[in-house]
């Protein structure tokens, strides 16, 4: 073992335990409650998955820890022509977050502006998917969604390993009246993932 490698032993080694002592906050409560501000927030062409960058201020005197699955949703209104997301989960930049003692999350330093992206989902089938050109704003997220949503989110917190975003996309567009065989005409999703969708829906 060299000295780096060394090094960062000690450190995450060091941080880990400092973490386990700091309570998860859920991201859409400490945003509702003004602790936390979403600044900047863009489309980079994806439908789903890790469709959105953003970055997030922590407006407190200390270090957050969020925890990386939202117990709610969080529902992003398009400025421009594209499609509405909705996102499920937060992570770093590079989709990297920290884990230990079965705990996920992300940590932001106080008073800075820290890059994230979001796991979210198109809501509007017939729109173009969000490119950087698209910016979004936080809204109240459509009644229409709340079921769908929650079986969502319920599913990848007790599943955190299990792939699912073919699953929610469809289920989302599902509950929204679209047709399975529209869907595959622009989005790819197996056997498998319509059954965990329609499961969603229910």
């Amino acid at each position: 073992m060299n000295r780096l490698q060394t090094a960062l032993l000690v450190f995450f080694g060091f941080s880990g335990a400092l973490y386990a002592q700091a309570p998860l906050k859920d991201l859409a409560t400490e945003i509702d409650a003004k602790r936390i501000a979403l600044e900047s927030a863009t489309g980079n062409g994806a439908s789903s998955g890790n469709a959105v960058e953003g970055y997030l201020v922590n407006q407190n005197s200390e270090e957050v820890h969020i925890d990386i699955s939202l117990l709610r949703p969080l529902f992003m209104r398009n400025r421009g022509l594209g499609q509405n997301m909705v996102a499920t989960r937060v992570l770093l930049a590079g989709g990297r977050y920290f884990s230990e003692d079965k705990r996920s999350f992300i940590s932001l330093k106080p008073k800075e502006r820290t890059p994230v992206e979001f796991v979210a989902y198109c809501v509007d089938f017939e729109k173009d998917n969000p490119t950087r050109t698209d910016s979004f704003s936080l809204e109240t997220s459509p009644a229409s969604l709340d079921h769908v949503m929650k079986a969502i989110i319920d599913y990848s917190r007790q599943n955190p390993l299990t792939e699912i975003t073919a699953a929610a996309q469809a289920a989302i567009w599902l509950a929204d009246g679209i047709s399975i065989e529209k869907i595959r005409t622009k989005f790819n999703v197996s056997p498998s993932d319509e059954i965990l969708a329609r499961s969603f829906t229910k």
